[in-house]
């Protein structure tokens, strides 16, 4: 059994999950009761005077349907054993930037990249390391995950189209041409 202190976004990650877990428990004592903790501990937690330790976040993730504490922590969602490279601070800025200086590198697997899972991320996407995992990825698939990875960004591309139009026709006024 792991036994940790927190660091300060996994705490905060733990006092923001029991504020949401508090709205549906509705009193800090039937939480507590809940995630098997004390009422003091949970309310010295939520009060932000302690970080509560990984106990704590052990029963605030498996609440929250996580099953990979850790991952849950770095900021994973439930369900999902780590967050995906798109994910990470940087990905958008550093995903322009490397498709052009990569330009080599098929669109497709820099959206192939994009969906990777790692526990080991950099904090901050950068575009040499997108540009680089890109190249080496194209260089290494096989044509199945090409075709994968191709059929990926056409959903993808399609997805946001959608979401555009949509806007597009929300902000359109209707026409009152007097055929009603």
């Amino acid at each position: 059994m792991t036994t940790r202190s927190l660091k300060p976004k996994e705490a905060e990650r733990v006092r923001a999950a029991l504020g949401e877990l508090l709205v549906t428990e509705k009193t800090q004592t039937a939480l507590a009761k809940r995630l098997g903790v004390s009422q003091q501990a949970l309310s010295a937690v939520i009060r932000g005077t302690a970080t509560g330790g990984y106990a704590i976040a052990r029963a605030v993730a498996k609440a929250k349907g996580a099953t990979d504490v850790d991952a849950w922590l770095r900021g994973a969602a439930p369900g999902r054993s780590a967050p995906r490279i798109r994910d990470r601070n940087g990905f958008d800025e550093a995903l322009v930037v490397a498709m052009r200086v990569f330009r080599r590198v098929p669109p497709y697997a820099f959206e192939a990249v994009g969906n990777l899972m790692g526990d080991a991320l950099p904090e901050v996407i950068t575009p040499e390391f997108l540009g680089g995992l890109a190249s080496t990825w194209a260089q290494n698939v096989n044509d199945e995950a090409r075709s994968d990875a191709i059929v990926a960004q056409a959903e993808r591309e399609m997805e946001e189209e959608d979401r555009r139009v949509k806007v597009l026709a929300s902000r359109a006024s209707p026409s009152n041409d007097g055929n009603e």
